[in-house]
């Protein structure tokens, strides 16, 4: 687990969390090729992100403590975490987080989930990459695909969403 923003705030500490995280996982990439190579296992890593106010300090006795955070918001990360196997992703990200980092961010709407804990849904969102990072163009034409998909989706329209994620599938599998 890692934190932004404490002990001295940081106003772009969500755009450092998502930055942190996809050179991690582009650090993974070359691992595994090194790895592979060695005949090591091969990991993957998955990582929930979630910006919002936090209970932070040292939390402990006097023989051992750590300086760390809790709450809601540390809980809803660590359930994003985990949300990532169901969706094949690898870095999820809340609302709240995208509403920080989405002029910086190329982001995929993944859906309204609950968490356990919470009745409410929250929107969640793949990280994929930096905005100016170039992108291939079929990246760019799936992404649009599986937007015009989940539109479908949300209006009920099955047959079109199907066409349509199908289609994004198909320009990036």
């Amino acid at each position: 687990m890692a934190f932004w923003g404490a002990p001295i705030p940081i106003e772009n500490h969500a755009y450092l969390a998502c930055s942190t995280a996809l050179q991690m996982q582009a650090e993974l990439v070359k691992l595994r090729k090194k790895w592979e190579t060695e005949g090591e296992t091969l990991i993957k890593v998955r990582m929930g992100i979630n910006t919002g106010n936090m209970v932070v300090g040292n939390v402990g006795g006097k023989e051992r403590f750590d300086y760390t955070v809790m709450g809601d918001n540390v809980n809803l990360a660590s359930r994003l975490e985990g949300a990532n196997k169901e969706y094949s992703t690898l870095i999820m990200i809340s609302e709240s987080t995208y509403d920080e980092i989405k002029e910086h961010f190329l982001c995929r709407e993944l859906d309204l989930i609950i968490v356990k804990g919470k009745s409410k849904p929250i929107k969640v969102y793949e990280l994929i990459s930096y905005i100016e990072q170039p992108q291939s163009e079929n990246m760019l034409e799936s992404l649009n695909e599986y937007n015009l998909g989940l539109d479908c989706y949300k209006n009920r329209n099955f047959l079109g969403a199907l066409k349509y994620f199908s289609s994004s599938l198909i320009l990036n599998p």
